[in-house]
Parts: C-alpha cells; sequence; structure tokens
C-alpha cells in the first residue's frame, strides 16, 4: 500500500511584531526605566516618567495584538489544526489595538474615576499600583506611530509571502 508524504509546517506563534527588535526594546527600556532609573536621582523624574510613556505607547499595542493573535491561534489549534498557520496579525487588530493604547493613556491621565478604577483592578490581580496623572504625558501619543509602521511592516511583509489569489475571470 503506498503512503502519502504530509508537508510538515512548523507551527510558531503568531507574534512577529511583538519579537520586533523595536518593540523589544521599548519594553526593555520600560522596565529598566521603571525599576532602575525612576526615583533614583539618574535622571529628572519629568523624564523618566515620560520615557515610560512613550515605551508604553510602542510596547503596549504591539503586545495586544500578539495576545489577540495567541488566542486565535490556540482556537483554531483547538478547533481546527489545519488553520491554525493561518493566522496573521491584520490591519484592524492594529488599529484597534493601538485605540484601546490611546484611550487607556488619556483616560489614566484626565480621568480620576477611571485612575481609581484602574488601581483597585491591578490590586485585585495582586499587582497594587498608584498611577500619578500629568496630563502633559500626552505628550507620548504620537509614539503610537511606532507601532503603526512597524505593524504595517510586518503585514506588507505577510502579504508578499502569501499574495492573495487573484480573481477568477
Amino acid at each position: 500500500m503506498p503512503t502519502i508524504a504530509l508537508k510538515q509546517t512548523p507551527m510558531t506563534l503568531p507574534i512577529r511584531e511583538y519579537r520586533h527588535p523595536v518593540s523589544l526594546g521599548a519594553l526593555l527600556l520600560l522596565i529598566v526605566n521603571d525599576h532602575c532609573l525612576k526615583g533614583a536621582g539618574v535622571a529628572p523624574g519629568w523624564l523618566t516618567g515620560k520615557l515610560s510613556d512613550v515605551a508604553g505607547m510602542i510596547f503596549f499595542p504591539l503586545l495586544l495584538t500578539a495576545l489577540w493573535n495567541t488566542l486565535r491561534f490556540a482556537s483554531h489549534l483547538r478547533r481546527r489544526p489545519s488553520t491554525a498557520s493561518n493566522i496573521h496579525l491584520e490591519r484592524r487588530q492594529l488599529i484597534v489595538s493601538i485605540t484601546i493604547s490611546a484611550l487607556l493613556l488619556t483616560a489614566l491621565q484626565t480621568c480620576p474615576e477611571f485612575v481609581a478604577f484602574y488601581e483597585s483592578v491591578l490590586a485585585t490581580c495582586y499587582f497594587p499600583t498608584v498611577v500619578t496623572s500629568d496630563i502633559t504625558d500626552l505628550i507620548a501619543l504620537p509614539a503610537l506611530y511606532i507601532p503603526w509602521r512597524i505593524g504595517n511592516q510586518i503585514i506588507r511583509a505577510q502579504e508578499e509571502q502569501n499574495p492573495p489569489l487573484s480573481p477568477r475571470n
């Protein structure tokens, strides 16, 4: 009886945007800044605060898209394993994650009621934190252009790798 060889494609988590060097660099900056620089007298407090905000605006949207696609990937593995490798970053995910990031930063800097809610949620999750609201932190919002560029770069690469099928005539 003849055997049929099936082509095995490696399945990897669809988190390419999260592993981008700029994203990982922003995460590293956020960690070093928050745990080593803030309050150490190395740099003024206003500067370390702005560094955290900019790093967060670069990193957080890409984390959201990676989490979204990881959940989709897991769902496909459970229900339709053969389609799990088709999970890719989509432009709508990028738009939603950037919008959520912008709204979150804006709410944390301008709405005391939201800050109280946010702090209580984090405390419930055993991650107590104190948010210092400062409207000037909104200067970090233009940094959202960086994850937009990274995401679109990845989306274009995906499209080149897997061009859409041409319509039938």
